[in-house]
């Protein structure tokens, strides 16, 4: 049997507090593509995105399929904070109020989507302080990516 002496408990003692400074996000949360350039976001403004969000009551959040794993979801979340951070009045609340199928007949996305629909397309429609905004949540045909693109669906904007 191996003794563990002070330094071994030292050391393990400050690789666990030390732990506890390292980066609560990892890269692939925290970037994100605005524009043709890639952006990557410190804690506090990931922190800031995520305290944007308002829950129902159960504190339940809104996952229509299983493709979609719960880290994109989240992803998918921030990125349309985001979103409406940077094109939209400063709300500090954001309620995601519906989830439903995209509407290709109805719902128009901003950047027309020319591909192939893989394993989703949904429409989130996100409560901004009272105005409701929509955006096009999918996955393209043959690949692992989520993809989110602002909407439009008249009687909306």
């Amino acid at each position: 049997m191996q003794r563990f002496t002070l330094p071994h408990v030292l050391v393990v003692a400050l690789a666990i507090s030390m732990s506890a400074f390292a980066d609560e996000y990892s890269d692939l949360e925290r970037t994100f593509s605005i524009g043709d350039q890639t952006v990557m976001l410190d804690d506090q403004m990931m922190d800031q995105l995520r305290g944007m969000w308002r829950w129902d009551a159960n504190g339940e959040l809104v996952r229509k399929s299983v493709a979609i794993k719960p880290s994109d979801f989240r992803w998918a979340l921030d990125y349309i904070a985001l979103l409406q951070m940077l094109n939209y009045e400063e709300c500090g609340e954001l309620k995601l109020v519906e989830v439903r199928e995209f509407d290709v007949k109805n719902d128009d996305e901003i950047g027309a989507f020319t591909g192939k629909i893989g394993l989703f397309d949904y429409a989130w429609i996100i409560d901004s302080c009272g105005a409701l905004h929509i955006y096009r949540v999918y996955n393209e045909q043959d690949t692992a990516d989520l993809s989110v693109i602002p909407a439009i669906l008249s009687g909306l904007d």
